[in-house]
């Protein structure tokens, strides 16, 4: 009987994470759509401050990402810092 609530309690702690897990996903996804509809409005900082809420400094994808917007907004350097990042993952 101890075992069974045990794996109970693993099967419900796993369940948990994983319903965190796909709503922390939710909001990545939709931080990137938003920041692709400032992008399309030549809305460069908005769309950074909008990925800035969902920073992962470890992620290829938002350091490209950031990279592109900082180069649009004509910020050479962080462009450059970004891009550097990303090839380094």
């Amino acid at each position: 009987m101890e075992i069974l609530r045990k794996q109970i309690m693993v099967v419900a702690i796993l369940m948990a994470s994983m319903s965190s897990f796909a709503q922390n996903d939710a909001v990545i996804r939709k931080a990137y759509k938003d920041s692709y509809a400032q992008e399309y409005n030549k809305l460069y900082g908005e769309a950074i401050a909008i990925l800035n809420k969902v920073k992962d400094d470890n992620s290829y994808e938002y350091n490209l990402r950031m990279g592109w917007l900082y180069y649009m907004n004509k910020n050479y350097t962080q462009s450059q810092s970004f891009y550097q990042k990303a090839a380094s993952l």
